[in-house]
Formats: structure tokens, C-alpha cells, sequence
């Protein structure tokens, strides 16, 4: 629902005065569309997504007011929409039988203007509500997927530090340096619980990577490699709670 348009107010009822006298009580607050058939107004709700609520009859010819209810419950695009039944049909098995379908409220003719403008505003704010929620949901979803590419991304980075490191001698003197094994180890081992990498950084892949790698690397290297294992503690303390990021970097 709009928080600057008018909610709109689907009427369904095959009686054109009870169509006239619900628009005339609902029309200056809401926005008023009506259908004289079952049939006519599930078209309408199913060719317009600004439906918030539906006052509906129970007896129609054609598709009866519990039917239509059951099929815009089975759809997942008019499932959220509230739906007051409103009827001369006062029977208590007949009422359970609508609130088991899923309708919200089930009003008998002759309603009270007052009641019903009462019950129409409130179950439209609890409408409002929860269509706030669910757009503040859907965005939660979104920058969780974003900050996850992220994590995923860092971890993508780190492994080709790794494979960097692995390969790199010192090229002025082309003399050994041993390479301190804990870094590459400690990451790999934590990276072997992630999905993108457990299927291939088995036990015997990291012990083969740390017996092949070369002991070959420039000292600056370790000064770069340092400098990003800072880096790292620092992108930990913003994400402590993400469990992706939570090895220890103890140097």
C-alpha cells in the first residue's frame, strides 16, 4: 500500500445497493473499485496489485464468496490481501467456515456504517504494517546477499595471496627463505568450512600445497603479507558476528 495514495477497497457482491450503499460509506477515505460476480473480481485483483483489502459476499451466482476467498488464499500474489466477509448469513458454522479460509473478519448485514468503517481502517493499517515489513525484510535479504558476495570475495582474494606467496623466490639473490607455514595453514584450514572452497581444500590438498609450494620468497613479501593480515583483523572486528569471518589472526 501507498503511504501517499488513497488504499483501495475491492467490493465484490452481486448486489448492485449493497455495492452502492458500501462505495458510498468508503469513498472518501478510500479508494473504491466493485465487481457484481465472484468471476469479475478475481480478474480485477489479479489485473491490479494496488488491491489492499476485499469486502466480499458469500452468496453469488457463479463462484460463491468462499470460493473466491479459497482461490486468493492458494495464490501467492492476493494471499496477504485481508478479506472481510459480508453477508446476511449469520450462521456460526458458516462464520468459522470464512475465518478457516482466511478471511479476517466476518461481518452480518445490516452492518453498522460506524463498525464497519472501524474495522475496514484497522485491518488497512495492519495491512500497511505488514507491507512495510516485508519491503524492510526483502532489503535485509538483499544487503545479506551483497555482504556475503563480499565475504566471498575476501575469501577469493586470500586464496590467491596464498597461491602468490606459494610461488614467489627471491628473485635478487634466488636464495632460500623459509616461509613461515602458519599463515597459509591457519587460513586454509579455516577456509576448508566454506562451500566455495570444502570440496577441494581436503587435508591432503593442504599438505600438498605447503610440501610444494617452494620456500622461495622475497622478504618484502612477508611486509606485504603483514600489512594485509592487518587488514584482515580489521574487517573481523566490523563483521565479529559473522561466523564467515571469524578465524583468529594471531601474529
Amino acid at each position: 500500500m501507498s503511504l501517499t495514495l488513497k488504499p483501495t477497497v475491492l467490493i465484490i457482491d452481486d448486489s448492485p445497493d449493497v455495492i452502492n450503499l458500501l462505495s458510498g460509506l468508503l469513498k472518501t477515505s478510500y479508494k473504491v473499485k466493485a465487481a457484481t460476480s465472484g468471476e469479475k473480481g478475481l480478474t480485477i485483483v489479479q489485473n491490479d496489485n494496488a488491491i489492499d483489502l476485499i469486502l466480499l459476499d458469500v452468496i453469488m451466482p457463479g463462484l460463491s464468496g468462499f470460493e473466491v476467498c479459497k482461490q486468493l488464499k492458494a495464490d501467492a500474489n492476493t494471499a496477504d490481501i485481508p478479506v472481510i466477509f459480508i453477508t446476511a448469513m449469520s450462521d456460526l458454522d458458516d462464520e468459522l467456515q470464512g475465518l478457516k479460509l482466511g478471511a479476517v473478519d466476518y461481518i452480518t448485514k445490516s452492518v453498522s456504517p460506524a463498525i464497519l468503517l472501524a474495522r475496514v481502517g484497522n485491518y488497512l493499517k495492519i495491512k500497511a504494517a505488514n507491507d512495510f515489513l516485508k519491503d524492510k525484510s526483502e532489503f535485509i535479504k538483499v544487503q545479506i546477499t551483497k555482504r556475503s558476495d563480499q565475504l566471498a570475495a575476501i575469501h577469493d582474494i586470500a586464496i590467491l595471496l596464498l597461491i602468490a606467496l606459494a610461488k614467489t623466490g627471491n628473485q635478487e639473490t634466488d636464495k632460500p627463505l623459509q616461509l613461515n607455514t602458519f599463515y597459509v595453514k591457519a587460513l586454509a584450514k579455516h577456509l576448508q568450512n566454506h562451500p566455495q572452497f570444502k570440496q577441494f581444500l581436503t587435508e591432503k590438498a593442504i599438505q600438498m600445497t605447503l610440501e610444494s609450494r617452494g620456500t622461495h620468497f622475497d622478504p618484502d613479501i612477508m611486509d606485504t603479507f603483514m600489512v594485509l593480515a592487518e587488514s584482515f583483523r580489521e574487517i573481523a572486528k566490523c563483521y565479529s558476528d559473522n561466523n564467515d569471518l571469524a578465524f583468529n589472526l594471531d601474529f
